[in-house]
């Protein structure tokens, strides 16, 4: 799918960059940056939405834990 989604994009691209009077080589750079972008858009969107909850976790256990060594010793 993402092969398919990248020879869309880069023939798509390529054919409107040429009309606008690019050269082949620097149509074929400005797709495969552009990709490459893009990519490391998406990981970063996937990041900071799977960061979120697990730093809330990570918040929750370490509280959790202050609290349980923090507790009051009765007895002695």
């Amino acid at each position: 799918m993402i092969e398919c989604l990248s020879n869309y994009f880069n023939t798509f691209l390529t054919e409107s960059l040429l009309v606008l009077g690019f050269t082949e080589v620097a149509v074929e750079a400005l797709v495969q940056g552009g990709l490459i972008i893009l990519v490391l858009l998406l990981i970063w969107i996937a990041h900071r939405i799977s960061h979120r909850p697990l730093k809330r976790l990570i918040e929750n256990k370490m509280v959790a834990s202050k609290d349980w060594i923090e507790m009051p010793k009765y007895g002695c």
